[in-house]
């Protein structure tokens, strides 16, 4: 028997050893990586609690120095500096904790009209900030990192005293400013703005020759301008004013009778006619050199003022059994009447608001209908005049009536109740009034006349017109219509039948001031705390305030308005902002603010609330 000593086995090949060392790497490595990513994300882990709990601490801190005083929170963005144990913002500070650096970002907030935050809202909230409270740091890969928290905080405590509304501003005190209606939505809302003031004297122009007195006058598109004329067979004339320092006669037309009155609408100019059976006629205007009749319509009685709403002509007729006609013009060559209202006189003058016709009459009245339906208009109320009105414009929820009066040559009437009008001024003048219309916050008025035939006034104050001047314009001024650069004035003047005024230019005052009434806090020492405000300061423009406190309401006539450093020479221009007190005051139970505004002379500012915080 043969033994075998050794048994034969076969061998790893190199390649065999080569792979195995390499397999044994890999896996080495993945442990190795394993372990190491591990490790790390644990690290970044670890960080990021640390910054979210400094970013915490920092909306914590904020929070603290809102309570102690919430309107130190200005906009911007801050580091937090500890100096003892009471941390401050500040700016241009760059905070570092460990390896994070830390900034608080402080930002105004909006709501929408439902009062939810909205970042596109326009309403400011003044007693809320978004807080924003920022970690960043940079890992040891060099990638950068950041924990971001914000909070909103808002200041509930303490009293307020908040001046927004027309009555409460118009307890002031105005300097070259004025009380607007800032919201026409909202009741009684009331805003502070400059006055604006004329440029520029009133200039006369020209006259145009018609060949006959004109009685009435309306321009279209700035280029022609349209006459009611006292000339039996040329009743109504266009005039070219292309070049202004040439006007011309372009056409007239035989409209059956002398033009009384007229209004432009939509190519077609609708003319009242004396004639008794043909009081209205209807002319194409759209080419100027060759006017066209189109229709003749018999109102029954000879019509004297008319105005246009919504396709139908509102007539103030000469007779008291139709005072008011309506006339239904939507296809200008088949106009038709669709009723007419009977009044206690024969009306004058006629203006339409809304659902809302204003006439005059010839017994000094106002009467208001209500046209909400044309086919049956109803009387609801009658205001007394102290003269006959001759004609009417408008502005807001004013009216401003040219009366036969010279004593009460204007009467302001107050619209705001159409069912309540009432009479809130008069103005007197050389001679009665005849007609009167208004451009940007400029009054013109016709006045009966040879010598002093236009007066303007301003309407800064609606309520309250200022005569800016009187103009001769060679004769008695009638019917008249102001245009962007020139009022044109109907007058009875034989070959200067129509005069030509520049208009006035006006521009906003450079500065003003608004002194508010004194506000009794009720408490011995209050802690006046801030002061924000509510506007609009277009670019070229600036708003700023000054306070005063004292005692009692004597004192405080005499006490000094302050700013924010307790002097005289310094202003409030940041909204909110901390209120320092004169260090010589007498008290602080009353307190009063001031307002100084500035303008370029193009725009002004506006302000619409003030609201002082105490406790």
């Amino acid at each position: 028997m043969q033994f075998k000593l050794f048994k034969k086995h076969s061998g790893m090949s190199l390649v065999e050893i080569l792979l195995a060392l390499t397999i044994f790497a890999i896996a080495s490595g993945a442990i190795f990586t394993l372990h190491f990513m591990n490790g790390n994300a644990i690290d970044n882990t670890l960080k990021q609690e640390q910054a979210y709990n400094y970013a915490l601490e920092g909306l914590e801190i904020v929070k603290n120095i809102k309570q102690e005083n919430f309107y130190t929170l200005t906009n911007g963005t801050y580091g937090l500096s500890l100096a003892g144990d009471t941390y401050s913002l500040v700016t241009d500070f760059s905070e570092t904790v460990d390896l994070y650096s830390r900034t608080i970002t402080i930002d105004d907030v909006y709501r929408d009209d439902a009062n939810k935050i909205d970042l596109n809202g326009s309403n400011l909230d003044s007693i809320t900030k978004k807080i924003t409270s920022t970690v960043s740091w940079v890992s040891q890969f060099g990638r950068s990192n950041s924990v971001v928290l914000q909070e909103y905080f808002s200041d509930w405590s303490g009293t307020i005293w908040l001046q927004t509304t027309q009555t409460q501003f118009n307890n002031g005190t105005s300097t070259d400013t004025i009380i607007v209606e800032s919201d026409l939505t909202i009741p009684d809302n009331g805003a502070i703005e400059l006055i604006e003031i004329p440029n520029q004297d009133v200039v006369y122009f020209d006259t145009v020759d018609v060949l006959e007195r004109a009685q009435d006058v309306a321009v279209k598109d700035g280029n022609y301008l349209y006459a009611a004329v006292a000339k039996a067979n040329q009743g109504f004339c266009s005039i070219d004013f292309t070049n202004p320092a040439n006007p011309t006669v372009d056409d007239c037309l035989d409209i059956d009778g002398q033009g009384i009155a007229l209004v432009i609408d939509d190519g077609y100019a609708y003319v009242l006619v004396q004639n008794q059976h043909k009081g209205l006629a209807v002319i194409n205007i759209s080419n100027p050199s060759n006017l066209q009749l189109v229709k003749t319509l018999d109102i029954d009685e000879a019509g004297i003022n008319l105005t246009i709403q919504n396709n139908h002509l509102f007539i103030a007729g000469s007779e008291d059994d139709d005072a008011l006609i309506i006339v239904n013009v939507s296809n200008p060559n088949s106009p038709f009447v669709v009723s007419s209202k009977s009044a206690t006189g024969d009306g004058l003058a006629v203006i339409v608001d809304g659902n809302y016709a204003y006439l005059t009459t010839d017994n000094s009245k106002l009467i208001v209908y209500n046209i909400s339906n044309l086919n049956s208009p109803s009387q609801i109320t009658e205001l007394a005049l102290d003269a006959d009105a001759n004609g009417i414009s408008q502005m807001g929820n004013y009216l401003y009536l040219a009366t036969a009066n010279n004593s009460k040559a204007v009467e302001v009437v107050s619209i705001a109740d159409p069912a309540n009008p009432f009479v809130v001024t008069s103005l007197a003048a050389v001679a009665g009034a005849n007609d009167a219309d208004i451009l940007n916050g400029i009054l013109y008025v016709s006045i009966d006349n040879n010598a002093a035939g236009l007066n303007v006034y301003s309407l800064n104050d609606p309520i309250n017109p200022s005569l800016i001047t009187t103009i001769d314009i060679q004769g008695k001024g009638q019917g008249l219509d102001a245009d962007e650069g020139y009022v044109f004035i109907a007058t009875d003047t034989q070959h200067q039948g129509i005069a030509m005024v520049a208009t006035i230019a006006l521009e906003v005052a450079s500065v003003g001031s608004f002194v508010s009434t004194v506000h009794d806090t009720g408490l011995g020492s209050p802690n006046l705390q801030s002061l924000s405000w509510i506007g609009n300061t277009p670019s070229g423009t600036a708003i700023q305030f000054q306070l005063r406190t004292a005692d009692s309401s004597e004192n405080i006539e005499t006490a000094t308005f302050v700013g924010p450093d307790g002097t005289t020479a310094t202003f409030y221009t940041a909204t909110p902002s901390t209120i320092t007190l004169d260090p010589n005051r007498s008290g602080e139970q009353f307190v009063q603010w001031q307002v100084q505004m500035t303008s370029d002379g193009n725009s002004s500012p506006a302000l619409e609330e003030v609201t002082i915080k105490y406790e």
